[in-house]
C-alpha cells in the first residue's frame, strides 16, 4: 500500500504547504497531513503510520517555513493515538478518527509551539497558539470524514487482527 500512500502523502503535503495558503484564511486552513494520518490510523492500519508520519513531517518541514524536524516531532503523538484505535474504546470508527484528529491537532500545535519557542522563533507566542488552536481543531475535525471514508473503502484486510469487523 506504500506505493499509493507515499505519493498521496506528498500531494497532501504540497497542497497544505503551497496550495491552501493561497486560498484559505490563515486560521481556517486544515492540517491535511495530520488529518490524513489520523484517518489512516483508523481506516487502514496504525502500524503503517510509523513509516508515514515521519515522512509526512519531513515533507511538511521541507515544503513549509518550519525548521526541519519540527513537524516530525509534532506528528509523533498521532502515531501513538493511532494505536488507541486497536483498543476499540469507541463504537464508531468515524468517531475514533475524529477523536484522533482532535487530540492529534491539540498535541501537534502544542509541540510545534514549544519546539519553535525553544528554538528562538517568535512565531510561537502564546497568543498565536490560542488564536490558532480552536479553529484548527474545528477545521481538522470537519475535514476528517472527507479523508476517512475514501481510506476506509480501501481497507480490505489492512487492519490488524485485534478488531475483525469494521464499524462506522
Amino acid at each position: 500500500m506504500y506505493y499509493v500512500a507515499v505519493p498521496l502523502l506528498l500531494l497532501v503535503a504540497l497542497a497544505q504547504s503551497a496550495v491552501l495558503p493561497a486560498f484559505a484564511t490563515p486560521w481556517l486552513r486544515p492540517d491535511l497531513v495530520l488529518v490524513l494520518l489520523a484517518a489512516w490510523a483508523v481506516a487502514r492500519s496504525p502500524e503503517e503510520l510509523m513509516v508515514l508520519a515521519p515522512l509526512g513531517g519531513v515533507w511538511l518541514d521541507l515544503l513549509g517555513p518550519a525548521p526541519v524536524g519540527v513537524s516530525v516531532l509534532a506528528l509523533a503523538p498521532v502515531v501513538l493515538l493511532g494505536f488507541l484505535t486497536e483498543l476499540g474504546i469507541v463504537s464508531s470508527d468515524l468517531l475514533m478518527a475524529v477523536f484522533v484528529t482532535v487530540a492529534g491537532t491539540v498535541l501537534f500545535y502544542l509541540i510545534q509551539a514549544a519546539v519553535l519557542d525553544l528554538s528562538g522563533y517568535s512565531l510561537a507566542s502564546l497568543d498565536a497558539l490560542r488564536a490558532a488552536l480552536l479553529p484548527g481543531v474545528l477545521v481538522n475535525a470537519a475535514v476528517t470524514p472527507v479523508l476517512y471514508f475514501p481510506l476506509r473503502a480501501t481497507r480490505s484486510g489492512a487492519r490488524s487482527t485485534l478488531r475483525s469487523t469494521p464499524r462506522f
